[in-house]
């Protein structure tokens, strides 16, 4: 396949036509994103996902796949992510799931992050969570997690906790 910039006169051939995509919804629109949040010069968050969609203006942004790995080691993903850059402020919807390196995970239905809950930001959700421990597990309705401290606050929580095994 020949081209040539500035107007030679070569053109493709008729069969590489574009595959059509559904039209976007954002100015700017970023495929095999990686994307790394730093507090200074300490890398807080790497996210990865397939695409991005960016408004210029408002910096709204749209994502679908969502892989967030935070420094502490802890694992989140998203299957659809809305929010605004500026505001750092992310909701995840369509089922979100935390798994951390002591071998907890967490699972709602949607979440949000929000940058500036806490020094290192936070997440909280209201449509439930449930997590599962190797020592036990926790139904609640509500939950706030402040990342720095990774201190947790739940509400109409229920705790089962697990027995060992002989």
């Amino acid at each position: 396949m020949m081209w040539c910039v500035g107007g030679c006169g070569l053109a493709p051939p008729r069969s590489a036509a574009p595959v059509p995509q559904a039209p976007p919804t954002a100015d700017i629109t970023l495929e095999g994103v990686t994307l790394r949040d730093y507090r200074g010069s300490d890398l807080h968050l790497t996210a990865t996902m397939p695409r991005l969609e960016l408004k210029r203006e408002t910096t709204d942004l749209k994502a679908a796949d969502v892989t967030a790995k935070l420094e502490s080691g802890t694992t989140i993903t998203a299957a659809a992510v809305t929010g605004n850059a500026n505001e750092g402020r992310i909701d995840g919807s369509s089922g979100v799931t935390l798994q951390s390196p002591s071998g907890m995970t967490g699972r709602a239905p949607s979440a949000t992050y929000e940058k500036n809950l806490g020094p290192k930001g936070g997440a909280h959700g209201s449509d439930g969570l449930h997590l599962e421990h190797p020592k036990f597990s926790l139904a609640a309705k509500t939950f706030t997690v402040d990342f720095a401290t990774e201190q947790a606050d739940f509400t109409d929580t229920v705790t089962k906790t697990k027995t060992s095994q002989p």
